[in-house]
């Protein structure tokens, strides 16, 4: 269990966090977070959870008929797209962060741009679960939490987006003018919260699985030792490396305990990935009928 005290209890927190600010999770994303760390789940199960919602039942069938995973025939049922083409980890991830980003309204932020944000998100999560598979079997990485993590690292931004979206369009507005700023701190001057605080309180309260929390907690300090300390790690290495690569940075993957040749393959893999992550990307953020 993680403790609020330290982190949950100011004011301008408090006020902007209300839970009145923050809509109900629908029945199938209750069902999917209780679902997120089950070992024992099967594919019927997971499929039958996705088509309580039709919305996101529309989506995996769009991701997985998009150009990144080259399919030859449609896929028209959402096992079908389970068995066939994204297997069942990457459907159990995929659908807990579209179906809880869903949850909010980005579209009153002028500035946030909701393409680079699932970029971002699937360039972190891809660099995650690549390391992950490389040294996993040495260090007993968990490759599906490194993927959810990757994924979710960032998933506070939507929180601040929905319920100040004025103020998070100042933030994006003052790091374009000036890149040396530092995101988190424009946030805590603007809005008296971050959006790494802002994505743990929403892991605690919406009952992630610990690893999520604490990442999401941890993330921003690398002097972090704690429990899921590696998977912490490698999100923070990842997600600084997708941060440079969208802006069109010279970077160098490098992750604490992980070899340099290592390393520098998976950035090579993922580069090399980079032109279908953004159409998988895209394919997150089009309307799709339902």
């Amino acid at each position: 269990m993680v403790s609020t005290d330290k982190n949950f209890q100011d004011p301008a927190r408090d006020e902007i966090l209300s839970l009145d600010h923050l809509p109900p999770l629908a029945f199938a994303t209750v069902r999917l977070i209780e679902l997120a760390s089950d070992p024992d789940l099967e594919i019927a199960e997971l499929a039958s959870v996705i088509e309580l919602d039709p919305p996101l039942t529309a989506r995996v069938l769009s991701l997985a008929n998009s150009a990144y995973f080259g399919q030859r025939t449609p896929i028209v049922s959402v096992r079908r797209a389970i068995v066939q083409v994204l297997g069942l980890d990457r459907v159990r991830s995929l659908c807990l962060v579209m179906a809880l980003a869903g949850s909010f309204n980005t579209r009153r932020c002028r500035d946030f741009n909701i393409d680079d944000y699932w970029l971002h998100a699937l360039l972190t999560a891809a660099v995650a679960a690549a390391i992950g598979r490389r040294v996993g079997n040495a260090q007993e990485l968990p490759i599906d939490s490194l993927y959810l993590c990757g994924l979710l690292q960032n998933i506070g931004v939507l929180v601040l987006v929905h319920v100040r979206p004025v103020e998070m369009s100042r933030v994006y507005a003052a790091v374009e003018k000036d890149r040396t700023l530092d995101r988190l701190c424009v946030e805590q001057d603007l809005l008296g919260i971050d959006h790494r605080q802002a994505g743990e309180w929403l892991a605690f309260h919406w009952h992630l699985p610990e690893v999520v929390v604490r990442t999401l907690g941890n993330i921003a300090d690398p002097g972090y030792q704690g429990e899921h300390a590696a998977v912490v790690d490698i999100v923070r290495a990842a997600s600084r490396w997708a941060d440079d690569c969208l802006n069109s940075k010279e970077s160098t993957l490098s992750v604490a305990g992980v070899a340099e040749e290592t390393s520098h393959s998976v950035q090579e893999e993922v580069l090399g990935r980079l032109k279908r992550l953004r159409a998988l990307a895209g394919a997150f953020t089009q309307r799709v009928p339902v």
